[in-house]
Formats: C-alpha cells, structure tokens, sequence
C-alpha cells in the first residue's frame, strides 16, 4: 500500500485521475473525494 501512495504523489502532475478505492490511506492522498453509496437507494457526497 506505501509504494502505491508514493506513486499517487509522484504522479500528481496528471490533470485528472479516477481511482476507485476502500482504503483510508488512499484517501488521505488525494484532492477530492466523491463518495457513493447505496442504501435503499443511490446517494452521491463529494468532500
């Protein structure tokens, strides 16, 4: 999981980059964070 972290860093130059993920640490490293959830129906949050 560090090495994939560092490489998110490394990269940070890419105008845009989709990275679907359930890991925190991920999370921490990235600008924006669009949330979906499905609970008796669909539910987007962006942070």
């Amino acid at each position: 999981m560090a090495k994939l972290i560092e490489i998110f860093r490394k990269i940070r130059n890419i105008p845009q980059m989709i990275v679907i993920t359930h890991h925190k640490e991920i999370e921490e490293v990235a600008d924006n964070i669009i949330r979906v959830y499905k609970e008796d129906y669909s539910k987007v949050s962006v942070e």
